[in-house]
């Protein structure tokens, strides 16, 4: 993969409830490609991205849908003139980031597995830049799902990035999940040390959360 330039804009806005302060984040990611990126955050929670390809806002399925209305595509089209304008000017701060950065990941169930019914294993990468990754899920080392989620990456403050990558599964004794990353920082894909489904019904201790650096390789 060869190396591209990001000036990243981030727009904050915080507000605060009775009982806590949140932050409300527009995050638009500009590449010298022309294309544009746009995420909504809440509390770091991504609640919507813009599908630039399909013309189309993608909203968190956990917010109800009279929400909806008040992200229209239209309006994330003028962030993308910004974007075509200005990157020049913005890639001049030394804020921007230059240097590729390898990804950490981290793979976990979303909560207790049960036998025979669905359950979701998600793959967390995070700290990574440019954003640029491809995600592969191996079941006993067959692919079983791709995942190129250039859209829904999220922007930190250090401007290195992350993504979730999701994969539904029934466990079955002895199968053995694999989460492979590839980036450009990377000599060669990279699997997450499999997870294996064993024999216990109810135990989730063989899904206990699994971090592996990448740096090394």
């Amino acid at each position: 993969m060869s190396a591209i330039n990001c000036a990243v804009l981030v727009l904050f806005g915080t507000f605060t409830s009775v009982h806590a302060m949140h932050q409300l984040c527009h995050n638009v990611a500009c590449f010298d490609t022309g294309v544009t990126q746009i995420t909504v955050t809440f509390d770091d929670d991504e609640m919507l991205y813009v599908d630039f390809n399909n013309k189309n806002v993608v909203w968190d399925s956990r917010l109800p849908s009279h929400l909806h209305s008040i992200y229209g595509f239209n309006y994330s089209t003028n962030f993308k003139y910004q974007c075509k304008f200005h990157l020049a000017r913005w890639k001049e701060d030394s804020s921007v980031r230059a240097i590729p950065v390898a990804p950490e990941v981290l793979i976990y169930p979303t909560e207790h597995v049960v036998d025979r019914t669905n359950n979701t294993l998600i793959c967390f990468v995070r700290n990574f830049f440019p954003p640029i990754i491809k995600i592969k899920w191996t079941k006993n080392d067959d692919v079983v799902a791709s995942d190129n989620p250039f859209e829904k990456m999220i922007p930190d403050s250090d401007g290195t990035f992350q993504v979730f990558s999701t994969l539904s599964f029934v466990p079955e004794n002895g199968d053995i999940y694999s989460c492979i990353v590839e980036h450009e920082t990377l000599k060669q894909p990279v699997s997450l040390p499999p997870v294996e489904r064993t024999s216990s019904p109810q135990s989730t201790a063989q899904f206990a959360p699994l971090w592996e650096s990448l740096h090394s390789l």
